[in-house]
């Protein structure tokens, strides 16, 4: 019996790979054009990639260990056709359908680049694994190689998260079958935003989740503005009435509702503190249009905030300081997310935000996870915090089409990703259509719906099956929510 199988499809033995075997029908072709494999964590060799068989066709892996479970990979790229929807095909591990009307060029987002999708399937008692490829509804089916590792692969546990948008948390979390260890709120430095700002962590508390406060430096939040040089003001002294005022009002709430801080149902908060500054959109980032703020001046701006949260005597036990740049760096003159660092003893975790903006922007493309965060994971890695995605999410906007299949498969692709990077503690999908369709409870399209009552609710099924893995982790009804470790990334 074998513990692995790996085939490059269509082509010969190279490197790990064994030459094309265990198959029935189809045909072989190859390419010498060079593949992008960014997108796809640990790919095959270039070669793998340049290769296929295609046209319908069934691979049958055998002397494998009867009913084990085993890691199915099969790596794909679309070396033929330059567009969506010229190639859609079907394929099913043991009869169980796996892949529907899939279409690489949309999937891997464009001709030759790779992808592999992932499932976790048991052997037949005969100790065997066999996969069908049967054309959807354009052109025939490709593959270009195959994976097989018996035995499961470590999760990491991440705390369960959102940012509900216009849903209510409630109905999210009876789909959902599990509740919310964190929230994402958003509020701002206008004034006029505390008292709202507090209702809000209040009923994210009540509600059984540890608020994840969002706090943009906006001065005037109605008009999204802060004047240029904001960094500078604040880190002088500037602001200290207000930011004091914020301060106390914070310790108060960390307090609980007995109001004596540090006894029994004192409350937590994660405090992400000017977000996004890396790239050009906020005015505390020093790449905003007409901006007098520097890197430096941020830098000054963060750990003069954090002092005063210090000073308090507001502990780690009660607040986390969670910086979090964007996936990217953004703008001109460009400035590095590394060089916003306030420095280790005022950072408590790193945040990631990341979005696959799909095609429905000028300057998007539809963009894998591995692509969309895997430099900026490796870079802040660097730091040993524990590291949260506090926004993430992805659009249906497909190559000129919602495609909610697309959308589904991308999900199921994150959570795979995410999942084995140990450093990854929390992740926090962003549930609002707002810019395009990025909900995945109550927005305007979904897989299937859920109803309340009398309201039906467009939903994501793919997103609660993931959701439900017992490495994401919930809110645990206890008086602080969730324990001391998982508070502190640990």
């Amino acid at each position: 019996m074998v513990n692995s199988i790996r085939i490059n499809a269509g082509g010969g033995a190279i490197g790990s790979y064994g030459a094309d075997a265990y198959y029935s029908g189809g045909q072989s072709a190859s390419s010498k054009t060079l593949v992008d494999a960014k997108g796809v964590y640990y790919p095959a060799n270039q070669e793998v990639y340049q290769t296929e068989r295609y046209g319908t066709f069934t691979y049958t892996f055998t002397d494998l260990t009867p009913n084990a479970i085993h890691i199915v990979k099969l790596h794909f790229n679309e070396h033929f056709w330059d567009s969506v929807d010229k190639r859609k095909f079907n394929a099913a591990i043991n009869g169980t359908q796996i892949l529907w009307n899939y279409d690489i060029f949309s999937q891997a987002g464009g001709i030759n680049k790779a992808i592999v999708e992932e499932f976790v399937v048991t052997s037949d008692t005969g100790g065997q694994i066999v996969v069908n490829f049967t054309p959807g509804a354009a052109d025939q089916p490709t593959v270009s190689g195959f994976e097989i590792n018996q035995g499961t692969r470590p999760h990491n546990n991440m705390l369960l998260g959102c940012f509900p948008g216009y849903a209510n948390i409630n109905d999210i979390e009876s789909w959902l079958g599990k509740k919310h260890a964190v929230q994402v709120m958003f509020t701002s430095w206008d004034p006029n935003s505390k008292e709202q700002a507090f209702t809000t962590m209040n009923h994210i508390w009540d509600s059984g989740s540890v608020p994840v406060v969002t706090w943009e430096v906006f001065t005037d939040d109605k008009n999204r503005y802060a004047p240029a040089n904001i960094d500078a003001l604040i880190a002088n002294g500037s602001h200290d009435s207000y930011l004091n005022d914020w301060a106390d009002t914070m310790k108060s709430f960390l307090a609980g509702a007995g109001g004596v801080y540090g006894d029994a149902d004192d409350r937590r908060v994660y405090l992400r503190f000017a977000h996004e500054m890396n790239g050009d959109w906020y005015p505390w980032s020093a790449s905003y249009k007409d901006s007098q703020n520097t890197p430096t001046d941020y830098i000054n701006m963060w750990q003069h905030v954090w002092t005063v949260f210090k000073n308090k005597g507001i502990d780690s036990n009660h607040l986390q300081w969670l910086w979090t740049p964007m996936n990217t760096d953004v703008g001109n003159p460009l400035h590095k997310a590394e060089s916003y660092w306030p420095g280790d003893a005022y950072v408590d975790w790193v945040g990631i935000d990341a979005y696959n903006w799909g095609t429905g922007q000028s300057w998007s493309n539809w963009t894998p996870p591995v692509a969309l965060l895997d430099d900026m994971i490796n870079r802040l890695s660097g730091y040993g915090k524990a590291i949260a995605i506090p926004e993430w999410g992805t659009t249906s906007e497909n190559y000129g089409s919602n495609n909610v299949g697309a959308k589904g498969q991308w999900i199921v692709e994150m959570f795979d990703y995410l999942s084995v990077k140990p450093q990854i503690k929390m992740l926090c999908y962003f549930n609002i259509d707002k810019e395009t369709d990025w909900a995945i409870f109550g927005g305007g399209r979904g897989d299937s719906t859920y109803t309340i009552g009398s309201t039906v609710h467009h939903v994501y099924s793919i997103y609660k099956a993931r959701v439900g893995a017992d490495y994401i982790i919930p809110g645990n009804n206890s008086p602080q929510q969730i324990t001391d470790a998982q508070f502190k990334g640990l």
